[in-house]
């Protein structure tokens, strides 16, 4: 079997891409609570995913993976919006992969583990807070799935939950609140008072 090795030139490169492409955020997954989330946003919306389209960018030598989103802005709590014909729309393109896997360099598969996007489905409803864009137009959820909350009804109460249940959502902003789903009208009261701030 014979081995490759890439020149220190494209290794450089390709680090240098993922520091520069990939908020710091995304690539170190601190637990962060609301108000941290908050304060890391540049937009927070409750939105519809209406289209999602993958692709890649080149950067650095690097191929990297991206996924565009495209959603419908049913309620804006953070940073402005596009309008297209009387809607207000997001649009947003991250860097990564919808699962595992590595960045392709020149003709090499390079070992660099990219993250696995959260799991955004269209036609689903869910309240996004997303990093401010890069300066090549990237951005991604604030603390991956910690910023991706679910929006859906149980017991005709409309509820919430990101990808790590809620976990340290609450902490150290007072309240008794764990972990687990809260009601939408709780998670974007929070959200407006930790705005405001």
């Amino acid at each position: 079997m014979q081995k490759f090795r890439l020149g220190k030139v494209t290794l450089s490169a390709l680090a240098f891409t993922l520091i520069v492409v990939l908020p710091l955020g995304a690539t170190t997954l601190l637990q962060m609570n609301l108000e941290d989330l908050c304060n890391n946003a540049g937009k927070v919306a409750h939105v519809t995913i209406v289209d999602m389209d993958t692709g890649s960018i080149q950067v650095g030598g690097a191929d990297l993976p991206t996924v565009t989103y495209k959603a419908l802005v049913n309620e804006a709590l953070k940073g402005t919006f596009t309008e297209n014909k009387g809607d207000l729309v997001m649009e947003f393109t991250m860097v990564g992969t919808l699962k595992q896997g590595g960045a392709q360099v020149g003709d090499y598969q390079a070992v660099v583990s990219l993250p696995t996007l959260p799991h955004l489905e269209v036609g689903g409803e869910y309240i996004l807070m997303t990093t401010p864009e890069s300066a090549i137009g990237l951005s991604t959820t604030v603390g991956l799935g910690q910023g991706a909350f679910r929006v859906y009804e149980e017991s005709k109460v409309e509820m919430v939950v990101n990808e790590f249940n809620n976990n340290g959502l609450f902490a150290g902003m007072g309240g008794t609140h764990g972990s687990g789903p809260v009601t939408y009208n709780e998670l974007v009261d929070a959200i407006r008072a930790a705005v405001a701030q």
